[in-house]
């Protein structure tokens, strides 16, 4: 969708991303996408604008929501972007992270610039282009949220299957940059269960990081057992 950015893109980058899954998308099926700005707010130097989405099949049966948050930077325009500490980041000591199970397996991938080219081959920007990248502040080809939510998707699809593309839930916040080249993996821990409809949802927390710690996520995510 269009319309809906500030006009200062300097710096701007995913905050975070919630969603609600309903049933999976297959190949060749027809969907229909609506959305409206949900929420506008200020979180320190920068300002986050909510776009709420849904998404139906053909019939009009909700397939999934989901409420993204774009962060744009309010004041500079120019210059380098400073990024935050990532040990002052959400998640960024060990002893931060909760007791539980941990999932049945761990994603260790790493994103190229080759990678990067192919997945926004669509045009030239901040996530496949270091000079477009520069120009909006980075230091370096700025990895896209996609292909890291797409990390967090597949490991919660590879343990729970059919259980979290027909039901899951998903919070993932986006605490810090990736860069071209640096190796991370994606490891899940569930934090409890509970009943809902008769049938169990496990409650998760994903985290995202750099082979130094760094998380680059922190999700909260829940999907049905059984």
């Amino acid at each position: 969708f269009k319309g809906w950015y500030l006009d200062n893109l300097f710096g701007n980058l995913w905050r975070r991303q919630e969603w609600e899954i309903y049933a999976p998308t297959r190949v060749g099926q027809v969907l229909r996408c609506s959305a409206r700005v949900a929420d506008r707010y200020r979180r320190r130097d920068r300002e986050i604008v909510a776009q709420e989405m849904w998404v139906r099949d053909e019939a009009g049966d909700l397939v999934a929501r989901s409420v993204h948050h774009q962060s744009f930077l309010a004041e500079q325009t120019s210059g380098e972007v400073a990024l935050r500490d990532p040990a002052s980041k959400e998640g960024a000591k060990q002893g931060d992270e909760p007791a539980g199970e941990p999932l049945s397996l761990e994603l260790r991938k790493t994103f190229t610039e080759a990678m990067c080219n192919e997945f926004f081959y669509r045009s030239r920007n901040y996530h496949n282009d270091k000079a477009a990248s520069k120009e909006l502040g980075f230091g370096d080809t700025v990895i896209g949220g996609r292909m890291t939510l797409s990390c967090v998707t597949e490991l919660l699809t590879r343990h729970f299957g059919r259980g979290f593309y027909l039901g899951g839930r998903l919070d993932v916040k986006f605490t810090n940059v990736l860069w071209p080249n640096e190796p991370f993996t994606t490891r899940g821990i569930i934090t409890g269960r509970r009943v809902e409809g008769g049938r169990t949802r496990a409650d998760v927390t994903i985290f995202c990081e750099k082979a130094d710690g760094t998380k680059i996520i922190v999700a909260s995510a829940s999907a049905l057992e059984g």
